[in-house]
């Protein structure tokens, strides 16, 4: 057994190699009274750690705890998010969150100014369907404005700061298997959750790099991020997705009818 310090804790959410050394009572083969370990039969072993969260009833000493959120706008934790911690001169291990979209780091100073940044780029067809389209189709037409920034956002598939029907057109290739990640852009996309859009109809440009910064450790204000899924606009996307499966090829099947 052992005790693990908060500040001992190298990362949070990563996968951190550990290594243990096992080893029998050993024989005083030499004759010199005493067992020295190369006397011993000594079985090695490495596995796997993860330190999932860093709220665990024990408080910093020489430092502090960064630790937010990162969810959809509906309220969904989105896992797999890596989540950077950079300052001048110092180095921090990646986060990588897990299916509550919690994260947090352990800082003892920074060098002026912190920087947490954000970033997922993986299935770019989760959650986008044809529903979506008929969706962005009937915002383009004015028949049905999407209700949010972050939606309207998520309809700008080829990132050009505006949606039109070439977002249609990149998002219908992705649905039909032309693409398989969409080229101009990522699959998920990061806006501070305390950002307010100055036009919530029209959000560009704002602050949707993923990056907050941090001049004062003790108060580094709202630390959570609105995670955006690029291509969906109906709030169907499975922020927890790990993998798809691909669609398979059904046999052909005959059908026969009177013209």
């Amino acid at each position: 057994d052992s005790t693990m310090f908060c500040d001992a804790v190298p990362a949070y959410g990563v996968e951190i190699l550990k290594s243990i050394w096992v080893a029998d009572q050993g024989h005083d083969t030499d004759c010199n009274g005493a067992i020295e370990w190369q006397e011993r039969t000594i079985y090695h072993h490495s596995f796997h750690v993860v330190y999932v969260d860093g709220f665990f009833g024990c408080d910093p000493v020489d430092g502090y705890f960064l630790s937010g959120n990162i969810r959809t706008e509906f309220g969904q934790g989105i896992k797999d998010v890596a989540v950077t911690l950079s300052s001048p001169g110092q180095a921090y291990p990646t986060y990588v969150t897990v299916g509550n979209g919690n994260y947090s780091f352990y800082v003892e100073s920074i060098n002026g100014e912190a920087t947490i940044s954000s970033e997922r780029n993986d299935f770019h067809k989760n959650g986008v369907s044809t529903l979506d389209l008929v969706k962005i189709q009937k915002h383009l037409l004015g028949k049905d404005t999407l209700e949010s920034p972050y939606l309207i956002l998520a309809a700008d598939a080829n990132n050009s700061q505006n949606v039109s029907a070439i977002d249609l057109i990149e998002l219908r290739k992705l649905i039909l298997g032309i693409y398989t990640e969409l080229p101009s852009n990522q699959s998920w996309r990061f806006v501070p959750a305390a950002y307010v859009f100055p036009d919530s109809l029209n959000p560009w440009p704002h602050n949707g790099s993923g990056t907050i910064t941090i001049t004062d450790l003790e108060n580094p204000g709202n630390l959570d991020f609105i995670g955006i899924k690029i291509g969906d606009v109906n709030g169907t996307a499975k922020p927890d997705l790990t993998q798809l499966l691909p669609r398979e090829s059904l046999l052909p099947f005959e059908l026969k009818t009177d013209q």
